[in-house]
């Protein structure tokens, strides 16, 4: 429980610290966001100046607010990507709590960017209010200057007609002199002022055209910029938008891809399972089978012991000690060879102790034991001197030291040589030239009922229904034989009651106790015994791993 408060508490410290650096980041932000504002408010200023003063230094104040301005949007946009690389860090260990602040955050910003288009706008609104009044004073003060104009015009015309008059009195005694001449006089004057005040008045109307024009423009202008920056905004908030939706999907997709990666791992650890759980049954039923058949064999080699021993206690009083007991081959101390389990190979020993039944007892040279042997498995030393070179021919099935080894190996004579050497051909292939008649031993019969090597057969291979050609190739325990199929196949351990020799048919009627392959659930064919007979063609059978059905005869 500490252990786990302790995670809890330093996960809560790093996220307060993933807070703060998210609010220091916003902080950031709002305050460049508010420098971009007042940069924006100054060069409406600058553009409101502007209007009064010469064009060069108008265009300088706006190159440097907007120089400004832009500089500011460079900060502004560190600060964002410094605040979206650090969002980008915490979303990995708080995806949820950032997701959701990070929905507030973009809530508070449209907030904050909808007040600061409003505050715009009405800056700029006023910014026009002021120009507009400008423009009005202008106006009035033009309108003022022509006005003035005007009364001078009328002055200078009430002086003319005053100096007219007084040239008119004192000239009057030559009115018929000078009357043409004053007239033209005035005409002169009258049209020069009126040319004079139309060309003044064409003029001030130029300016005022003029005016009026660079006003326009400068509106024009105005919102031209106004529209050129909120198309911006807009557009920097679509990207925005545009990447935060491209996030949200490759992280998605991330997730999807770590959670098929992860369905496929607990896949491999169930398939892995699986395996090894039926790896594990396989070995504890092969066990259960191991040990049934054991138990089964040392049954049947108990209960011929028994049938033994009553038939020698029923001979025993005819029979007499003769060299060994019941007239035995063999006595006590007798140094052998055996088959080992029934097999085929023969290894060296000693008899350790004869039985009445024809069975001794076997301590092997390597130390091991066996009990209650059966007479046709064991030989003398040396094969009874059926190793002599004189009784070898060509295509005699032998064993032979191979090497000089202690083990002998089946095999045949390939040719003999007048040295009385022999070049052997073994079963398993290899060949041996000159070999000494002293290594060579004349294969043994097989016991009674025991199968031959080399004995051709029909064999269901797995316990499967339908039979292959085969040949027996060696004894490896009572009923148990390796098989090697005609298709290149090989088996071992295979029991008899899947071996099927020449002749041999198999047995409709099944008997109590009876080893078997039967159908089981899937179709597939698995080893039992018959448990019961039912009638009718049908029977009760147990299969080796545990389960029990009643099935047909043509089923088994």
């Amino acid at each position: 429980a500490g252990v786990a408060g302790g995670g809890d508490e330093e996960a809560a410290a790093r996220r307060l610290q993933e807070e703060q650096r998210r609010t220091e980041a916003e902080a950031q932000a709002e305050a460049a966001r508010i420098k971009v504002e007042e940069a924006e408010a100054a060069r409406l200023v600058a553009l409101q100046k502007a209007a009064a003063e010469e064009a060069a230094a108008a265009e300088a104040a706006v190159a440097e607010a907007n120089a400004i301005a832009e500089a500011e949007k460079l900060k502004a946009q560190e600060a964002e990507e410094k605040r979206v690389a650090e969002e980008n860090k915490a979303r990995e260990q708080a995806e949820r709590e950032a997701l959701a602040k990070e929905k507030a955050q973009e809530e508070a910003w449209e907030a904050q960017r909808a007040a600061a288009k409003k505050a715009a706008a009405e800056k700029a609104e006023a910014a026009r209010a002021e120009a507009a009044k400008a423009e009005a004073e202008e106006a009035a003060r033009l309108e003022a200057e022509r006005a003035e104009q005007e009364a001078k015009l009328q002055e200078e015309k009430a002086e003319a007609e005053r100096k007219l008059q007084k040239a008119r009195e004192e000239e009057k005694r030559r009115e018929a002199e000078a009357k043409e001449k004053e007239e033209e006089v005035a005409a002169a004057a009258a049209a020069a002022a009126a040319a004079k005040l139309e060309q003044e008045r064409r003029e001030q109307k130029e300016r005022e055209s003029r005016l009026e024009q660079e006003m326009i423009e400068r509106r024009e202008r105005e919102e031209r910029e106004a529209e050129e920056k909120a198309e911006a905004e807009r557009e920097a908030a679509r990207r925005e938008a545009r990447e935060r939706e491209r996030q949200l999907q490759e992280e998605k997709e991330a997730e999807a891809e770590a959670e098929a990666e992860r369905q496929r791992t607990r896949e491999r650890e169930d398939a892995a399972a699986a395996a090894i759980r039926e790896k594990e049954e396989r070995m504890q039923r092969m066990a259960r089978e191991s040990a049934e058949k054991r138990a089964a064999q040392q049954q049947a080699e108990m209960a011929a012991i028994n049938a033994r021993r009553a038939a020698a206690a029923e001979e025993k009083e005819g029979d007499g000690p003769s060299g060994g007991v019941g007239g035995a081959a063999f006595k006590q101390g007798d140094v052998v060879e055996c088959r080992h389990g029934g097999g085929a190979q023969y290894y060296p020993g000693r008899i350790a102790r004869a039985h009445p039944n024809n069975t001794f007892d076997i301590d092997y040279d390597d130390g091991d034991k066996e009990r209650n042997v059966r007479q046709s498995y064991i030989r003398k030393l040396g094969g009874d001197g059926d190793g002599g070179g004189d009784s070898l021919r060509e295509g005699d099935s032998i064993e032979c030291r191979h090497g000089g080894g202690p083990h002998y190996y089946p095999g045949k004579i390939a040719r003999a040589h007048p040295d009385g050497t022999f070049d052997i051909a073994y079963d398993d292939g290899d060949e041996e030239s000159k070999v000494r008649a002293a290594y060579i031993r004349k294969a043994a019969a097989p016991a009674e009922g025991e199968l031959a090597n080399g004995t051709e057969v029909q064999v269901r291979h797995g316990g499967q229904r339908e039979p292959f050609p085969a040949k027996i190739d060696g004894c490896t325990g009572p009923d148990l034989y390796n098989i090697a199929y005609d298709d290149g196949d090989y088996e071992r351990g295979v029991p008899r009651f899947r071996i099927q020799c020449a002749g041999e048919r198999q047995k409709r009627d099944l008997e109590l106790g009876w080893q078997v392959d039967a159908m089981c659930d899937g179709g597939r064919y698995r080893p039992g015994k018959v448990a019961k007979v039912l009638g009718g063609g049908q029977y009760a059978i147990a299969f080796d791993h545990g389960e029990r059905q009643n099935l047909e005869r043509r089923m088994i």
